[in-house]
């Protein structure tokens, strides 16, 4: 059943990543001509060198370097090619320098135009390193110099951007002064958009201004499958239990604010239902009835693969926390004095992994868990119940987010 699942997942994962989203955009080349096409959108978090491209749908992929592509174009990015110094200083706290000033590289960069008006600004994100960039009336690009260094064991900042914009991008009824200024886009962006305002300048933003995500819930049910392999208890040992289970319960899901909204995170709560009876001749004859339920707190990463704009796929790997509850594993029949009976379970942590399709507020999961079910119970001169063994659940769920 594992390999099987597994293989399912193996599959699906191809399918997942070969999922490849393009949008809409355009490309300016060396030759100053603008290509009208659909561009690879790769949700960057960095700057990239290349980019990917399609003329039309049916067309096949080509790629085009930071050396052929002045700038591009593709749903809220906007990248444009410059050659700017970039500091290279580590802001690792292990990894910073004694040196207050910016240790600069001149490089050849798609820089990310983040604000365009009578003030730019650009953000560059690459290999750890996070810098931003302004530009006044279409002049020359600077860095907002940012450092921190350490000196006797302490760490200071280099907070010099605050004093560009002090000298160079001031407007009297802006209300924020860049002295409190933090070098976060949040901050920055802010300033830049109320200096434009200001001015009374036109300006595009080119990213989401709003860094909220979004909060779900949802009711799930779910039908599966249940193995348990004993390796002790009495004369059940080597016995493989298998059947049906359920699972009811819920998921509070927050969509974290960037990329789309592809990664969430989930707390999923949900009670848990195995039961199977068996025949065991190992040993002497007895009657094996387990009844195992749970209650189940499960912590997951999810990734969401956008096919349109209704429906998605998803894979997700988790933790849970399961707390047996009103199980029971009793031995009948025994032909002894007091059958034994053990009504306590361990509780335990185990890992969990999913993969499924949504559709609009709908969605289907195909889960994988496995876990340790162990107990002990010891009644003097009558019985030593040391009930071991290995749960694997394989289970199907609906839910359905309700806001």
């Amino acid at each position: 059943m594992r390999n099987y699942f597994l293989l399912i997942v193996f599959f699906m994962s191809i399918n997942l990543y070969s999922q490849i989203e393009f949008e809409k955009g355009y490309f300016i080349n060396n030759s100053g001509d603008k290509v009208e096409c659909l561009i690879k959108n790769s949700d960057w978090n960095f700057n990239p060198e290349d980019l990917k491209y399609k003329l039309t749908e049916a067309s096949e992929i080509k790629d085009a370097g930071i050396e052929e592509i002045r700038e591009f174009k593709v749903g809220q990015f906007y990248f444009t090619r410059h050659k700017v110094d970039v500091d290279m200083s580590s802001d690792v706290v292990s990894e910073l320098s004694g040196q207050r000033a910016p240790e600069f590289q001149q490089q050849l960069v798609f820089l990310r135009l983040m604000v365009d008006g009578k003030a730019d600004l650009f953000s560059f994100q690459k290999n750890g390193l996070h810098r931003f960039y302004y530009r006044m009336d279409a002049g020359e690009i600077k860095p907002l110099v940012y450092k921190r260094f350490q000196v006797n064991q302490q760490i200071r900042a280099n907070n010099y951007f605050q004093q560009q914009l002090i000298n160079e991008v001031q407007c009297e009824g802006i209300n924020t002064h860049a002295e409190g200024l933090r070098y976060s886009i949040k901050d920055l962006s802010k300033y830049i958009i109320a200096y434009n305002d200001c001015m009374g300048s036109v300006y595009e933003v080119y990213f989401n201004k709003s860094d909220k995500g979004i909060l779900k819930f949802k009711p799930v049910i779910a039908v599966g499958f249940g193995s348990m392999d004993v390796e002790s208890g009495i004369n059940a040992s080597g016995e493989k239990l298998t059947g049906p289970t359920f699972r009811i319960g819920g998921q509070v899901e927050y969509l974290l604010p960037f990329n789309k909204y592809k990664w969430s995170i989930l707390l999923d709560a949900a009670y848990e239902t195995f039961k199977k009876d068996a025949t065991l001749t190992r040993s002497f004859d007895a009657d094996l009835k387990v009844n195992y339920s749970s209650l189940n707190a499960g912590f997951l990463i999810r990734h969401y693969f956008f096919l349109n704009t209704d429906s998605k796929i998803f894979a997700n790997i988790g933790i849970n926390f399961n707390s047996p509850t009103g199980s029971e594993v009793l031995f009948d029949n025994t032909n002894r004095n007091l059958d034994p009976v053990l009504n306590s379970l361990d509780s335990g942590f185990n890992p969990m992994f999913g993969a499924g399709y949504s559709v609009k507020k709908l969605s289907l999961e195909l889960r994988y868990d496995i876990r340790k079910v162990n107990g002990h119970n010891f009644v003097p001169e009558n019985y030593d119940l040391r009930w071991k063994s290995n749960y694997s659940l394989i289970s199907l769920s609906l839910a359905y987010s309700i806001f």
